[in-house]
């Protein structure tokens, strides 16, 4: 599942199996067009949010073709445009490009309303999880890094240990 956030950039995250990818780093492609002023979507409706879509629309495409497999994706507003966007059908129709990328790879598109903060919220969680495996790494290290440690381990017991890992 590939999660791209629309605020003040078009950020992307890839997941597997409810897991973050590490390494599958995705270029962060700026929406802001002055970067003197703090950054503001446009206005709906106007001649600029057309073009603000449009290139939405490129910067999708380029990410969702750029991952060989791909079951989903999930595009959700962040920030002040979280906070413009109230309806999926202000933005959705207007991604043509990608709609048809998705429909092409029968890819399940979806694009979520969220409220302003929803994401730092889902961030500090996913955070959690994986600082949770690292002190659990931690607490085994010695264990696993010791062979006497380890052969004195019972099959159930490394069972239990890799499971909890995975």
């Amino acid at each position: 599942m590939l999660l791209c956030t629309l605020g003040k950039n078009v950020g992307a995250v890839l997941f597997n199996d409810g897991r973050r990818v590490r390494n599958a780093e995705f270029a962060v492609r700026s929406l802001q067009t002055t970067s003197s002023e703090p950054y503001a979507p446009p206005e709906i409706g106007s001649s600029e949010f057309d073009t603000w879509s449009r290139k939405v629309d490129e910067h999708l495409v380029d990410i969702l073709e750029s991952i060989p497999v791909l079951d989903r994706v999930i595009v959700m507003p962040t920030g002040r445009t979280a906070r413009m966007i109230s309806e999926p059908e202000l933005v959705l129709p207007k991604l043509v490009k990608t709609q048809e990328a998705a429909r092409e790879r029968d890819v399940e598109l979806a694009f979520l309303v969220q409220r302003e903060g929803a994401v730092v919220r889902g961030a500090a969680l996913c955070a959690l999880v994986e600082l949770q495996a690292k002190q659990m790494v931690q607490l085994l290290e010695p264990t696993l890094n010791s062979a006497s440690s380890l052969q004195s381990l019972s099959e159930a017991q490394l069972r239990a240990i890799f499971d909890t890992l995975d």
